[in-house]
């Protein structure tokens, strides 16, 4: 009944949305898609969260947010969570300039590894990765901030797998950037929100985020 006498069109809608994000969605996806919603939603106040995808999850489940962004969960959600695919990212290995060869899994072996936190969504997609190819990798260090992770493969401290998502696209870099071909595998972007949730803000929101870039 309550609902009857909420607004039917973003552009009517007034009030605040938390939104929660990962660190590689607020430089990627969400400056590309905030300026359409703002355009159509001019009402609508954002509050941006940072988190990791974990934490955004128990978020979310809580009633803490209205969205989160994040690595999509590698487990089934509880029914009252809706999930919706936004993008898929290839890993990529990235290599000091210094690291010679071409062939990804002899790199692996050999090089030191700069590790994406394996208790991460998108480390446990790298743990698996590993353990499918029989790989024993010999860890330097390991981190969940894909920034700190480029500069430190920069900086020389070994190698290490990556989704191809960051600001460190859009700079010069002292990397090699190595495909994986037929060995590819990928993190998949979803947009997180409680089912009871849905109103016209968050879906005219989802829109702008699935949008395609300019």
């Amino acid at each position: 009944y309550a609902q009857m006498a909420l607004p039917t069109s973003a552009a009517e809608w007034q009030g605040e949305l938390k939104v929660g994000a990962i660190a590689s969605v607020q430089t990627g996806l969400l400056p590309e898609a905030l300026p359409r919603f703002r355009a159509a939603a001019p009402r609508v106040e954002l509050q941006l969260v940072p988190g990791v995808s974990l934490n955004l999850l128990s978020q979310v489940d809580a009633g803490e947010l209205d969205l989160a962004l994040l690595i999509k969960p590698p487990f089934e959600l509880p029914k009252e969570l809706l999930q919706i695919s936004l993008v898929r990212e290839p890993f990529v290995l990235i290599t000091p300039l210094g690291v010679i060869g071409d062939e990804p899994l002899q790199i692996l072996a050999e090089q030191p590894f700069v590790r994406y936190e394996r208790r991460s969504f998108g480390g446990r997609l790298v743990s698996q990765f590993l353990r499918e190819q029989r790989l024993n990798v010999h860890e330097a260090l390991e981190l969940d901030e894909l920034e700190a992770i480029v500069r430190m493969v920069e900086c020389g401290l070994g190698v290490s797998l990556i989704p191809r998502a960051g600001l460190w696209l859009q700079r010069p870099t002292q990397l090699r950037v190595l495909e994986l071909g037929e060995l590819t595998f990928h993190r998949e972007l979803v947009a997180l929100l409680r089912r009871a949730q849905q109103q016209p803000a968050l879906e005219c929101l989802l829109e702008c985020l699935r949008a395609p870039t300019q």
